[in-house]
């Protein structure tokens, strides 16, 4: 029984110990979960903040509970200011010196930095003939302190007879706010300077037709006083049916016509008496036109605007119009339109009397547009006629006109290279260049290169003086200043343009034309004509046909073929320059014009084999030719007696050898086979 107990007692102990860790561990709390706001405050002499109505030190902490927002009151000291808020949790609300934070869902911080607020000094400068006062209405004289971010607002009051001339804070005009102050917010120290000056009375005297108003709105009778050294400004309404016949002004002796702005506002800034006059009137309506198309309407000699007006009956009125290159449009014609009749003028200057409600178009055909991109390289100049450009870059072309371009290099620049994408692009006779009609957009590429780029190097030399060129393009622009000099230049692709060879007509110039294994010698006084084309000069030196059939020569070994791609003759005599091998030194080396018609040779020139291994000879045409190295120079008696025996042989006595020993290797080759078969038995 007492066990009993005991066991009861204990099992009860237990319950109650895991019910005391059950609560002890998930107790339910009673209030909201609460986090905490750090507060830190720099300078903290220059202000204070509170939470509920507690000031809080920099440092400390405010509990808040889950999700709901702090309030904080963030009051500066005077000659402080609040700088910097930072919240980690999210972006503050301010309204006034009160700041909120977000809903509050972890702990977060708050920094305050208050700064030194700085009040600047207003300096007035107020003439004697008016005051200014603050928005209490009290006077300010000498100065007035402005705290920093503040602004100052103010009133002008002039004395009797005089009026407001001006109003500027540092040298910078002001003007009154809708209640007549005017107000500024100082960054430093400045001068508040106010001017006043007489009034001067304008005398307006208006037809019963109309009204003058001011740019308020407030219509004007009689005399009006405008501050002496100011403007007065003023509209003119005009009653139903009625416009301004005219409008004049007269000071002293003289009388002038007075002419609005294009917002049809007029202006006066002296004294004097203003007349205006109306009559009978018509509505006119002007269409506007489409960008690029130039437009001028007039009444005698005033340029009216598009859109809707009035103009007084019997007004002369003018009209005309042109499109501008390039705008993708063409003028068809003017389209006149009244009550009664519409007519049209397909002339683009119209004249007439305005007697009715008219309107007035003109018409235009959108026939498109295209664009030339002009790209330009190097110092050179490109115009065109015809088109709009306003940078020579992009140059607009209405569909089917043509642009002519005047490409001019600089001095000191010469025209390298042009190229047109379009299909024709013709050179004039007045050296400009002409387009076909535009139906795509295209592109022009120009590339100017300066007179002096081509040349890579100078040297005097016991020869004279050597100017190394780049390339042989372009050597004619060398010539004028290196008259009795050597002018090297590289072969390229081995091509002697022509205008190179009009530019050594008559100079006493040596062109050099070189290359790895060959040069050319060309003096301008040895070229004659007036008429060339480019020359290709290159030189191959593989034995091919010419050296097998050419029998003259057959007792020489040591031979090589030469082909100078110029076919025919070369219009001046060159030295051409060829290198052997140096171990050929002192030795003769001839060349020979080789006739492919029948293989027969002429004997050219004679060049004795230098210590480098170089021969030179003397030619006046291309094609093909033999160069024979042997120990003496050959004559053409040394190839007669070839000839006499009966040597020259066209190729047909080698074929009938060909033949003869082709049948004898087959039947070599038979019998061999034969023989073969018969051992294999």
């Amino acid at each position: 029984m007492v066990l009993n107990i005991k066991k009861s007692i204990f099992k009860i102990a237990l319950l109650l110990a895991g019910l005391f860790v059950v609560m002890f561990f998930y107790r339910l709390p009673v209030n909201a979960e609460s986090f905490e706001i750090t507060v830190y405050i720099t300078n903290p002499e220059g202000g204070s903040v509170s939470y509920n109505g507690v000031s809080k030190m920099s440092g400390t902490t405010v509990l808040v509970d889950n999700g709901t927002m702090a309030p904080f009151f963030i009051e500066p000291n005077y000659g402080y200011k609040v700088g910097t808020i930072k919240y980690s949790g999210g972006s503050i609300v301010k309204s006034g010196n009160l700041y909120t934070t977000p809903a509050v869902t972890s702990d977060t911080t708050l920094y305050v930095t208050f700064e030194e607020q700085q009040s600047f000094e207003i300096y007035l400068n107020v003439g004697l003939e008016g005051f200014i006062t603050d928005e209490r209405g009290n006077q300010l004289y000498s100065s007035v302190m402005v705290d920093e971010g503040e602004k100052f607002r103010f009133r002008v009051s002039p004395i009797e007879g005089y009026g407001v001339k001006s109003v500027k804070f540092g040298g910078r005009e002001i003007s009154p706010d809708a209640d007549d102050f005017y107000s500024v917010t100082p960054t430093y120290n400045d001068t508040l300077s106010v001017s006043f000056d007489k009034y001067y009375p304008i005398e307006f005297v208006v037809g019963n037709e109309g009204v003058i108003v001011d740019l308020d709105g407030y219509a004007i009778n009689g005399t009006v006083e405008v501050v002496e050294g100011s403007k007065f400004k003023f509209k003119v309404e005009t009653d139903e049916g009625y416009g301004i016949s005219s409008i004049s002004y007269s000071y002293g002796n003289s009388i002038k016509r007075l002419v609005p702005d294009s917002n049809g506002i007029y202006t006066v800034s002296s004294e004097c008496s203003v007349y205006v006059t109306f009559e009978p009137a018509y509505n006119l309506e002007i269409v506007n036109v489409p960008k690029g198309c130039k437009f001028t309407a007039k009444k005698g000699s005033d340029v009216l605007p598009t859109g809707k007006q009035t103009v007084v009956k019997n007004s002369n009125l003018s009209f005309s119009t042109s499109t501008e290159e390039g705008s993708g449009y063409v003028f068809k014609h003017f389209k006149v339109t009244s009550a009664s009749e519409e007519q049209i003028f397909t002339e683009n200057e119209i004249t007439f009397q305005i007697t009715a409600d008219t309107k007035v178009e003109a018409v235009y055909e959108n026939v498109g547009i295209y664009t030339i991109t002009v790209i330009c390289d190097g110092g050179g100049k490109i115009t065109q006629k015809g088109g709009y450009s306003p940078n020579n870059v992009n140059v607009k072309v209405n569909k089917g006109d043509s642009v002519t371009f005047e490409i001019i290099p600089e001095p000191g620049y010469t025209l390298e290279s042009l190229s047109y994408s379009g299909t024709n692009f013709i050179k004039n006779e007045d050296g400009t260049y002409t387009t076909e009609p535009i139906s795509n957009n295209q592109t022009l590429e120009v590339v100017f290169k300066g007179k002096t780029d081509n040349i890579s190097g100078i040297e005097v030399t016991d020869k004279g003086t050597v100017v190394s060129l780049y390339s042989i393009n372009g050597a004619e622009e060398v010539f004028e200043s290196n008259n009795g000099n050597i002018i090297r230049a590289p072969i390229g692709d081995g091509i002697l343009p022509s205008e190179v060879q009009y530019g050594l007509i008559g100079k006493s110039i040596w062109l050099d034309f070189y290359s790895k294994d060959y040069s050319w010698n060309i003096n301008g006084l040895n070229i004659k004509g007036s008429q060339f084309k480019d020359k290709n000069l290159s030189v191959s030196r593989k034995n091919e046909y010419a050296i097998a059939y050419v029998t003259q020569l057959l007792p020489y070994e040591d031979k090589y073929q030469i082909h100078i791609l110029e076919e025919g003759l070369l219009g001046f005599d060159a030295t051409l320059n060829l290198g052997f091998n140096p171990n050929r030194e002192g030795k003769t080396a001839t060349i020979f014009k080789v006739d492919m018609t029948d293989y027969s040779v002429s004997l050219k020139s004679s060049s004795v084999v230098d210590a480098e291994g170089n021969a030179s000879f003397v030619l006046s045409e291309g094609g093909n030719y033999i160069v024979v190295i042997s120990d003496n120079a050959i004559t053409d008696d040394d190839i007669d007696p070839m000839q006499r025996e009966g040597r020259v042989d066209t190729g047909s006595k080698q074929l009938v050898f060909a033949i003869v020993l082709v049948i004898l290797l087959l039947g070599v080759g038979g019998i061999v086979a034969y023989a073969l078969i018969k051992l294999n038995k």
